[in-house]
């Protein structure tokens, strides 16, 4: 699982970055605080949501949490996207301290955002199972269960898509090393992880959420907000659909397998309200669902299917009797098909969130580090200087 040795960023030279502020803070510079509509604003937003999480040594100073006017007043200092000084006041100390504290994504946070699963009529707990971003289950239907040749149903009997709101925290040990919200990604198997060192995961860090990217080559969906940090992919493909981990009571076994001591002994990750604690890092709540077959234009699948018809053959790129799978590999196809299942549950479930509202953060682990799990555990946040890797 990951590398053994990330990639380290730069590190910050305080004195040269001082000088250079007050080089940039002539105060006969005429200020500006950009508004939207100006290219000034618009630089800000891409370096906020995109500049910082591909490049973040172009911006030593900040981190994702750091207030507008100070990636103004860092572009002015570049002489980049057409930035006036910003009027607003720039506390850079603090900004440089949390950056040396907490790396650029920022300290530990409450992430909030949609998750969803593809699943049958069958109700159980989410825990112990993966999900995905919207992008992420698509590329599961597409891949895994529409090319079905079962005679009336779908691959696992699935029916429909859900949706939940997902609220979760890493724990300070994890944070501690890596400075990042996600861990690795566990592939649960009938409830149980099948990741070779689960158990290692969990007992040096708590039960943590993880993800992983999956490849849009595979199948053309893709997120509407950026969600790698890698520096190494190239627009549109920086927003890869996310796949996620979820560990619940006895991740260790199966769910015929899960008796009382290892449900004892095995909390889980899943609370009522996520709080960063070694067995509270994930709470969710449900927020709606929607069926396959409405979506792909389906009366009755058993009768799709005993006609003859099929909804994506792979050789065909192409579905015979219907034809909303077809193209996956098409960007235009799968951001169509993205659409309708928003659509759909914005008209479902107007008084929620629909399926932008809640931005979804990048997937940041970074690999794990050699000997990592030798290394000391710290329980508590300290905010002195960060972890030495």
């Amino acid at each position: 699982m990951g590398r053994e040795e990330p990639v380290r960023l730069p590190t910050t030279n305080l004195a040269a970055d001082q000088d250079r502020d007050v080089e940039h803070a002539d105060e006969n510079d005429k200020c500006h605080d950009a508004v939207k509509g100006e290219k000034c604003y618009e630089s800000i937003s891409w370096a906020i949501h995109t500049g910082i999480w591909q490049h973040a040594d172009w911006y030593p100073d900040l981190t994702i949490e750091s207030p507008r006017a100070a990636f103004q007043f860092e572009l002015h200092s570049q002489k980049k996207g057409d930035c006036p000084r910003p009027c607003q006041a720039v506390d850079l100390a603090v900004e440089r301290k949390l950056r040396r504290t907490a790396g650029p994504y920022g300290g530990r946070r409450l992430l909030q955002f949609y998750v969803y699963r593809a699943q049958s009529v069958t109700e159980y707990p989410l825990e112990n199972v993966n999900v995905a971003d919207l992008p992420g289950v698509m590329w599961y239907l597409h891949n895994e269960i529409v090319p079905t040749r079962a005679a009336d149903s779908r691959k696992y009997n699935i029916t429909r898509i859900l949706r939940y709101k997902l609220t979760m925290k890493t724990t300070w040990e994890f944070f501690h090393v890596h400075n990042r919200q996600f861990g690795s990604f566990s592939a649960f198997d009938d409830g149980r992880c099948s990741v070779p060192n689960c158990p290692q995961v969990w007992e040096h860090y708590g039960y943590i959420v993880g993800c992983q990217h999956q490849q849009a080559d595979t199948a053309a969906y893709l997120s509407s907000f950026t969600t790698r940090i890698d520096g190494g992919c190239k627009a549109p493909y920086c927003n890869s659909s996310i796949w996620y981990s979820l560990p619940g009571p006895c991740p260790s076994q199966r769910y015929s397998e899960k008796g009382t001591e290892c449900l004892r002994m095995e909390s889980g990750g899943r609370c009522g309200k996520a709080s960063g604690s070694w067995d509270c890092t994930y709470s969710v709540e449900k927020a709606g669902e929607i069926s396959l077959n409405e979506l792909a234009g389906i009366d009755s699948y058993r009768e799709f299917k005993r006609s003859g018809f099929q909804e994506y053959v792979g050789h065909l790129d192409a579905g015979i009797g219907n034809t909303f799978w077809n193209g996956k590999r098409d960007l235009k196809l799968c951001q169509e098909r993205i659409d309708k299942v928003k659509k759909m549950f914005r008209d479902k479930y107007p008084d929620l969130p629909d399926c932008d509202a809640l931005e979804e953060p990048p997937c940041d682990f970074d690999g794990y580090y050699k000997d990592e799990f030798t290394w000391p555990v710290k329980h508590k946040p300290h905010s002195t200087t960060a972890v030495v890797k």
